[in-house]
């Protein structure tokens, strides 16, 4: 009798082990939190304002312009047009005329030596045309140039969004630049973006959260 009651003693033991054991097996394999690839290239990007000479792949450029023109639009009308300039020759003769007409137009809004680069040294840049006849297209631009920003920078490639070269063009003086783009008569530049390889890593600038209201 009392062997049985010592086999049934050892048997709940065992069970109890097993038991046991299975639970800490499953606490420890747990999968570890993934992580958000979208946050983090949200939070990680930078103006970059230095690039290096090497021009971006063609298949990393073609992903970032697919990755544009599926941002969303008012009844889906993608009233866009996206011009890619890569040509040195272009690029050179576009900042040497901007430098020409900042140190020669005293409404110019500022003023840059010869060495100066409106185009921070990158071998890309793209210009965002809208449909002017769309009230829409400005809003549909700025997302579709947003999502090219996030593209870009999820492969470590640096961009920076610019002002005041998009002026100039679309000035009487960027008459030939801009005849050069073939855009459709109704369309005028909204957003331009350089872009290439990253040549420093610039760290975050402060945010304003007391900007943000909840209203209940």
């Amino acid at each position: 009798m009392n062997n049985i009651k010592l086999v049934y003693i050892v048997s709940i033991l065992l069970f109890i082990s097993c038991r046991s054991e299975n639970v800490k097996h499953e606490i420890t394999t747990l999968p570890t939190p993934k992580k958000n690839a979208t946050i983090e290239s949200i939070m990680n990007r930078r103006s970059v304002r230095s690039y290096k000479s090497e021009q971006i792949k063609q298949a990393e450029l073609d992903k970032i312009l697919e990755c544009g023109i599926n941002a969303p639009s008012a009844k889906n009308l993608q009233p866009w047009a996206i011009r890619v300039i890569q040509s040195e020759d272009m690029i050179n003769k576009l900042n040497i005329d901007y430098i020409n007409y900042t140190q020669n137009n005293s409404s110019a809004t500022s003023t840059h030596t010869s060495d100066y680069n409106i185009l921070f040294g990158a071998p890309t840049f793209i210009l965002i045309a809208g449909d002017t006849n769309n009230a829409y297209a400005q809003n549909d631009c700025g997302m579709l140039a947003q999502n090219m920003l996030l593209a870009a920078e999820s492969m470590d490639i640096g961009t920076c969004v610019l002002g005041g070269i998009v002026r100039f063009i679309n000035g009487p003086q960027g008459n030939d630049f801009r005849a050069k783009l073939d855009l459709p008569d109704n369309y005028q530049l909204f957003i331009g973006i350089v872009m290439g390889y990253k040549n420093e890593y610039p760290s975050a600038k402060p945010r304003e959260n007391t900007k943000i209201k909840i209203i209940s």
